[in-house]
Parts: C-alpha cells; sequence; structure tokens
C-alpha cells in the first residue's frame, strides 16, 4: 500500500477525511457526519493524528509506507504515546458522540417561531406617535400609533351640505306660504259664518212674517166658508139671490188658495233659513255657497297642497341630514385613526417610522403571540423518512445548558417555509437539499424578557426503529 493511499485527502462535504479502503471510506464518512452534527468539529485533528506517519508508525513494518521506517527502529517514543492516547480520546468521544446520538436526528438548523399578526393600515395618511420599539411587549388594543390624513376629498360632504340647505329654504318658503293662507283662510272662513248667521236669522224672520200671514189667511178662510154656508142656506130658501152665493163661494175658495200659498211661503222661508245655517243658499241664480266659502275651499285645496310639499322636502331633509352625520363621520374616520394592537404578544417588527406617509392595506407593525411558538428545525432530506411523528424531541436553546422537552408536530418539504409567509423566523437557507420540521415546546409568556421567538436552538429528533447509526451503515454497505 503506497503512502499516498494512507494520506489525509478532500471528502466531498467532509475535508481531511481518510479513505484507506471502499469499507472504511463509508464508516469513516458516517462517523464524521454523527461528529458533524454533534459540533465534533475536530475531527480533522482526529484524521491527522489518526492516520498521519507519526501514527503510521504503529503499525507493523511490513504494512508501513516509505523507506523512511527501517525494520531494526521499531521503538515507540513517549510523543508518539502520547499522540496515541489522544487519538484513543478523540475515538473514545467519537464513539460517546455517536452511541448518545443513537435514535436520533440532530439539527443545528433550528430557530424558536411563531406566527404573527399584522397590523395593517385602516386609511393613508402620514403615521406618529410610534412609542413602541421592537422587542417590547403589548396588550390587545394598545394604541401604538396614529394616522393622519390632511388631504381628504370632502367634496361630497359640501355637497351634502348645500342640497341640505336648499331642502331647508324651500320648506321654510312653503311652510311662510302656508302660513299666511290658513291665515286668510281663516277669515274667509269667519267671514262666511257670519254671512250664513245673518241669512239665517234673516230668512229666519220672514219664515215669522209668513207664518203670520197664514194664520192671517186662515182666519179670512174661516170666514169664507162660514159666510158660504149661511149664504147657501139662504139661497136654497129663496133668501138671497145666487149671485150672492156665487160670490160667497169664490170668496171661500180664494181664502183656501191663499192659505195653501202662504203654508207654502212658510216652508220655503223656513228651508232657506235651516240651508242658510248650514252655509248654502238657495236662492235662484247664485252659487250653492257664498264666495267667502269658495274662496277658503280653494286656499283649502292649496293649503293641502302645501303641507304635501312641506311633507316632502321634511322628509328630504331629514334623509339629507342622516346622509350628512354619516358622511360626517367618513371624514372623520378618514382624516385620523387609531392604530391598536390587534392582539397581546411582543412587537415583532416597525413597518413605518413617525412622518412617514402609508398607503390603505400597508403594514404598520408585525406582533408576535410568544405564548403559541414551536420550532422549526432544517433537517437532511434523506432522513426525512426516519423521524418519528409526535415522539419526544430535546430541544437546547442557544446560551443554555439544560434540554427541553418538546414534541415532533410535523415533518414537510422545504416549500412549506415559502408559502407560510406568517412566520416569525424560519432556519437558514441551505445549499442541499431539506426537510422542515415543527417541534411543540411549552409556552412562555409574552412579556419581552420572556419570549422565546427568534433564539435559535439545536434539536433532536427522535427516529423509528431502524434508523440509527449502525442500520444506516448497513443499509449503505449492502
Amino acid at each position: 500500500m503506497s503512502r499516498s493511499h494512507w494520506s489525509c485527502r478532500a471528502y466531498i462535504g467532509f475535508p481531511f477525511a481518510c479513505s484507506p479502503s471502499p469499507v472504511w471510506t463509508e464508516i469513516i464518512r458516517l462517523l464524521l457526519t454523527n461528529l458533524k452534527e454533534f459540533k465534533l468539529s475536530n475531527y480533522a485533528l482526529f484524521c491527522k493524528t489518526f492516520w498521519m506517519s507519526d501514527v503510521v508508525a504503529l503499525a507493523p513494518s511490513s504494512t508501513r509506507p516509505g523507506s523512511a521506517f527501517k525494520a531494526g527502529n521499531s521503538r515507540v517514543g513517549p510523543r508518539r504515546v502520547i499522540k496515541f492516547g489522544v487519538a484513543l480520546a478523540l475515538i473514545g468521544a467519537a464513539a460517546y458522540a455517536v452511541q448518545s446520538e443513537q435514535g436520533y436526528v440532530a439539527s443545528d438548523n433550528a430557530v424558536v417561531s411563531a406566527y404573527t399578526s399584522s397590523l395593517r393600515t385602516p386609511i393613508a395618511g402620514y403615521i406618529s406617535g410610534l412609542r413602541a420599539k421592537v422587542g417590547d411587549a403589548v396588550a390587545a388594543g394598545a394604541v401604538l400609533g396614529r394616522l393622519k390624513e390632511p388631504r381628504v376629498d370632502d367634496q361630497r360632504l359640501v355637497d351634502l351640505e348645500n342640497l341640505l340647505a336648499r331642502f331647508r329654504s324651500d320648506r321654510d318658503a312653503y311652510q311662510k306660504q302656508h302660513d299666511q293662507l290658513s291665515l286668510q283662510r281663516a277669515e274667509l272662513v269667519e267671514r262666511a259664518a257670519e254671512r250664513n248667521r245673518s241669512a239665517a236669522e234673516f230668512l229666519t224672520l220672514q219664515a215669522a212674517e209668513a207664518e203670520r200671514q197664514v194664520r192671517s189667511r186662515t182666519a179670512a178662510r174661516d170666514y169664507s166658508r162660514r159666510d158660504l154656508g149661511r149664504k147657501d142656506s139662504l139661497g136654497r130658501t129663496g133668501n138671497a139671490p145666487a149671485t150672492e152665493v156665487d160670490k160667497a163661494r169664490l170668496a171661500s175658495e180664494q181664502a183656501e188658495l191663499e192659505v195653501e200659498a202662504g203654508s207654502v211661503r212658510l216652508a220655503y222661508f223656513r228651508l232657506q233659513a235651516e240651508m242658510a245655517r248650514k252655509g248654502m243658499l238657495l236662492e235662484s241664480g247664485s252659487n250653492d255657497v257664498a264666495y267667502s266659502t269658495q274662496r277658503a275651499d280653494e286656499i283649502g285645496i292649496r293649503l293641502t297642497e302645501l303641507e304635501r310639499e312641506i311633507a316632502r322636502l321634511s322628509a328630504s331633509q331629514a334623509e339629507t341630514s342622516a346622509r350628512l352625520d354619516a358622511e360626517r363621520q367618513r371624514i372623520d374616520l378618514l382624516r385620523a385613526a387609531d392604530l391598536l394592537a390587534p392582539s397581546s404578544g411582543m412587537l415583532w417588527k416597525l413597518g413605518a417610522s413617525d412622518g412617514e406617509r402609508l398607503s390603505v392595506g400597508d403594514t404598520a407593525a408585525e406582533l408576535v403571540d410568544c405564548t403559541s411558538a414551536f420550532i422549526v428545525a432544517a433537517v437532511p432530506q434523506d432522513r426525512y423518512p426516519d423521524v418519528e411523528i409526535d415522539g419526544a424531541a430535546r430541544v437546547r436553546l442557544s446560551g443554555e445548558k439544560a434540554d427541553r422537552s418538546g414534541r415532533v408536530v410535523s415533518v414537510t418539504g422545504e416549500a412549506t417555509l415559502a408559502n407560510d409567509r406568517n412566520l416569525a423566523a424560519a432556519p437558514l437557507n441551505q445549499h442541499s437539499a431539506t426537510a422542515i420540521a415543527r417541534i411543540e415546546v411549552a409556552a412562555s409568556s409574552n412579556p419581552a424578557g420572556e419570549c422565546l421567538v427568534g433564539r435559535t436552538a439545536r434539536v433532536l429528533l427522535p427516529t423509528s426503529a431502524g434508523s440509527g447509526f449502525l442500520a444506516r451503515l448497513v443499509r449503505r454497505l449492502f
């Protein structure tokens, strides 16, 4: 075996790895992979120490490479014994690392993460009052800042104000006209009532006169009847001429007709008086009511039209007033708005500074809920099937010496990170293909000093049976 075969050479992904044979190459690669996952970065020193010429001297002389080693010089010095002891110690550490890793997949590319909630601007404007800093704990509903928009388009508000003023002006004009016509109609109604009362009294007096005439004619009729009776008796006995009897009979019939005519005239006067009390006229050639009543009726019709128009304007005024109030509220909302924290948590990111102008929907801040934190770890994609879902994981945060317990929730492809934009933190991008594991850990409180989100970690993910170092070695060799 030549010396070049025993010397250290570069190995893909593992500098200074040595390969005396294909079998040993696979063993050393897996061993160094495990050492690398446990941060034993001095495996290069181990390679140099164990395989360089100083250690080669420990091998049998027949297998030593080169001509620098003499058959007679087989004595091992103290320096080489020390190096050999160091090599054994490194081999022991490697063996311990391999043994401690049995049943786990290790990852140093892990970070504590959580889902963020974005605070987006409800209006466009200039932001001010940003007193909170990244890392501060905030409560739900806390005011983080304020937006102001000095150039709000209020043309619609001006139009509504003008429209409301016009409705009020028209309604006031119609109301004034209504009040004037109401007074005029009241005067006409009073005048018509007075005229009707006077006409009723006059007709009542005429009816009384007609009644007296009827009584007088009734008395004359009764006398004529008695006179006719006397003369008719005398005429039968021959004591009165026939002409006298005929005159008496004619006078009696005329008296009867005068009584009937007087009775009709009395009834007519009484009917006129009754209709006059009701405001109606029975005179031939005249209207059924007085002119004042006619004029009052015309004004009443106009008043009805005015009342209908006033009611329409009042409804339009009320509607416009409501629209104006709503528009004022909308303008007030567009002119200024408080930025309220959507939930309790830690301020993770600020999207703007005081004085900066933001559009509608821009992200002003992002908050993270530390109570729902979990760990996102990147593991080699070829170890994807080895990880045991729902298994107990070991987590050690950077800067800590004690492990934390966790539970493997899921293992997915690395493409899920690109689609999951609400993650507060994610593992570093790697050139090699990786899988993404999510580990559930005990929750921490929201105060910034106790929030774990953003801290890097080292995790050991449990593996299913048959996925340890020796099993993988056997699968690769055979």
